[in-house]
């Protein structure tokens, strides 16, 4: 019996502290992670503007243009169960679609944290330039 009021007593002074903490937050975004800044560096071989098309269960980013050398960015916060996953569909001068994970949370929290840096080339994507990536022909899931 004594057990159990002590278990009760510690769950008690756990929420207590909680809720103390999360009122001295000046704002929501206190109590969130930094968000996540993704890069995508238009490499292509043959130096021509790439097409993409980037989106997550939640958000499409829509579809842009990047000139060859330049970048197209955008940024997130994974959610809590780190199961956020960013597709892209990446068009070339030859018109065929090639897509990869431009974010997946599970591969890539630890590699990126705060930033992640792509590189575009015709066939294969490259994080960091070192981690490179085949397209497949179909979105990965």
């Amino acid at each position: 019996m004594g057990d159990i009021n002590i278990k009760k007593m510690l769950l008690i002074k756990t929420l207590i502290c909680l809720c103390l903490s999360i009122g001295s937050a000046e704002s929501s975004a206190d109590l969130e992670w930094p968000k996540t800044h993704v890069r995508l560096f238009d490499k292509a071989e043959s130096q021509s503007d790439i097409t993409v098309h980037c989106w997550s269960s939640e958000d499409d980013l829509g579809v842009h243009t990047i000139r060859f050398g330049e970048f197209y960015a955008f940024n997130f916060r994974h959610n809590l169960l780190c199961n956020t996953k960013f597709v892209c569909q990446v068009k070339f001068a030859d018109g065929v679609d090639k897509f990869f994970h431009a974010y997946h949370c599970q591969r890539d929290r630890f590699k990126c944290r705060e930033m992640c840096d792509w590189s575009l080339y015709e066939n294969r994507a490259c994080l960091w330039d070192s981690d490179c990536y085949d397209y497949s022909k179909t979105p990965p899931l």
